[in-house]
């Protein structure tokens, strides 16, 4: 079991690699300007956090039951103002809160012959919120977070005689997303070494499944292909990069700008 007297969030992304709130505007309206404020929990007995887990074998298959109540890494907005710059343009304020949470959890892992494979769910018990929205007209608010649901990740690896590792995993609901929003993806991770182990090949891609387009890919995915020298047994260099692809409105696509290379040294002592 684990004890947490106090709350400790998530790390959010910054600059480029914010995600903007989904906020509806009125045809023609655009916004100029976004305000963002976190709150945080105090720091007293009733903001604790807990959870625990059971471990055991179920038909040689490794498996666990796991129980969490304390509060979401990831903000939601408890209210949001608008303000009139023109007649076409507003800006917004968004007040931020990390809403309690309950999660029942389920994980089973083993193998099948040489093919390793795992499976995961979780139970979600959000907290109901009430979120306000304030326009320059008046205000109202309605209950957000109102369902339980469910998030889950199927996959399994393997590794060919030649060498070619396989990783691959449907994944239903993304850390960021709740209730009515969980979208599905598919990861995968195709790697093999070259000249005596001194050199390593990497191609990771991950791409989202419209649900309501029946299982149809769609153009939103992020590709990374990675290549890894190894000059000695304790040194490790690496050079890869993201190429990123989507709609606007898809949940890569508004990151689609943000195409990256990295160049990583690391040496273990």
């Amino acid at each position: 079991g684990v004890f947490l007297p106090t709350f400790t969030p998530a790390t959010l992304p910054k600059g480029d690699w914010l995600t903007t709130p989904i906020l509806s505007l009125p045809p023609g309206v655009t916004i100029k300007e976004i305000t963002e404020s976190l709150t945080l929990p105090e720091d007293k007995w009733t903001n604790s956090m807990y959870a625990f887990k059971l471990t055991g074998k179920i038909f040689g298959y490794h498996a666990s039951l796991s129980y969490f109540q304390g509060r979401d890494d990831i903000p939601i907005a408890k209210k949001i103002t608008w303000s009139s710059v023109d007649s076409t343009t507003v800006n917004a304020r968004v007040d931020m809160i990390y809403p309690r949470m309950k999660v029942i959890g389920y994980d089973l892992a083993g193998r099948i012959g040489d093919l390793e494979v795992w499976g995961e769910v979780g139970y979600f018990i959000p907290q109901k919120i009430e979120q306000e929205i304030i326009l320059p007209t008046g205000a109202t608010k309605n209950e957000i977070l109102k369902n339980p649901y469910v998030k889950y990740t199927v996959g399994g690896e393997y590794t060919f005689k030649n060498g070619i590792y396989l990783n691959a995993q449907f994944c239903h609901g993304f850390s960021d997303e709740r209730e009515k929003s969980l979208s599905n993806l598919l990861l995968a991770k195709v790697a093999k070494k070259f000249y005596h182990d001194k050199v390593k090949l990497i191609l990771r891609n991950i791409v989202e499944i419209e649900p309501e387009r029946k299982n149809k890919l769609v153009p939103s995915s992020v590709i990374s292909p990675e290549i890894v020298y190894y000059p000695t047994n304790a040194t490790e260099i690496q050079l890869g990069c993201y190429l990123i692809e989507g709609k606007r409105d898809s949940k890569f696509g508004q990151f689609r700008k943000n195409d990256e290379i990295y160049l990583k040294f690391k040496y273990n002592f």
